[in-house]
C-alpha cells in the first residue's frame, strides 16, 4: 500500500473517530445534565429546571446538527478525489460497453493502487484497440486472397 492511500485511509478514518467523539461527547454531557439534576436533588417538574433542561436539549441538538453536517460535508470532501479515478474507470467501461470503442485513455493520477489500475485498463483498452487492427487487417487479406485467382 503507498503513502499516499494510507494518508487518505488515515483521514477518512480521523474523520469518522472525531464524528464519533463528538456523539460520545454530546451524549455523556446529556446524561451528565439528568444525572446532575438527580443528583442535587432537583425536581425535573420545577419550571426552572424544565427551562434549563429544555434549553441545554435544544443548544445540544444544535451541536449535534451542526457537527453532523460538518463531518458529512467533510467526508465527502475527503472521499471526492478518492473516488474521481473510480469514476472515471466506470465511466470509459461504460462507454466502451456502449459505443463498442475501446480506443479510449484514462488519465493517470498519482502512484497508488486506483493509479495502477488505471494503466492496466489504459494496456488492456491499447491491446484490444490492436487486436482489432490486426482482426481488420487479417479480414482484409483473407478478402483480398478470395478475390484474386489461384495461379499456379
Amino acid at each position: 500500500m503507498t503513502m499516499a492511500l494510507r494518508r487518505r485511509i488515515i483521514a477518512t478514518t480521523a474523520t469518522a473517530v472525531v464524528i464519533g467523539l463528538v456523539l460520545a461527547a454530546v451524549g455523556a454531557w446529556m446524561l451528565t445534565a439528568r444525572t446532575l439534576v438527580g443528583e442535587l436533588g432537583l425536581s425535573r417538574h420545577d419550571p426552572e429546571v424544565r427551562t434549563a433542561l429544555l434549553h441545554l436539549a435544544r443548544r445540544l441538538a444544535i451541536i449535534l446538527i451542526l457537527g453532523t453536517v460538518t463531518a458529512v460535508l467533510l467526508a465527502r470532501t475527503l472521499a471526492e478525489p478518492l473516488l474521481r479515478p473510480l469514476t472515471r474507470l466506470r465511466e470509459a467501461a461504460r462507454h466502451i460497453a456502449q459505443t463498442r470503442d475501446p480506443g479510449i485513455l484514462i488519465p493517470v493520477e498519482g502512484d497508488d493502487e486506483v493509479a495502477q489500475l488505471t494503466i492496466a485498463f489504459n494496456q488492456m483498452t491499447a491491446a484490444l484497440v490492436e487486436a482489432r487492427a490486426q482482426q481488420s487487417r487479417l479480414i482484409a487479406d483473407a478478402r483480398h486472397e478470395l478475390r484474386t485467382p489461384l495461379t499456379s
